[in-house]
């Protein structure tokens, strides 16, 4: 999974790369992301992760990644 991003320092994963991206943008608004990938998810598995641990952030904001093929 490139958003579990195991492979990598978390600096240089896929998350702490967007956060930063986008926190670049503006100096009043923070912006936090949450990853919730994790090898041998679909979908659906996505989907139940996000209703199971996502909702209690109350995000503002729900990206899911998925490649195809994948």
């Amino acid at each position: 999974s490139y958003v579990e991003a195991l492979q990598v320092s978390l600096e240089d994963s896929f998350p702490a790369l967007l956060e930063k991206k986008l926190n670049a943008g503006s100096s009043t608004k923070k912006v936090e992301v949450i990853a919730l990938g994790q090898s041998g998810f679909g979908t659906a598995d996505a989907y139940m992760r996000y209703v199971n641990f996502g909702v209690k952030y109350s995000p503002d904001l729900v990206i899911l990644a998925f490649l195809t093929g994948n």
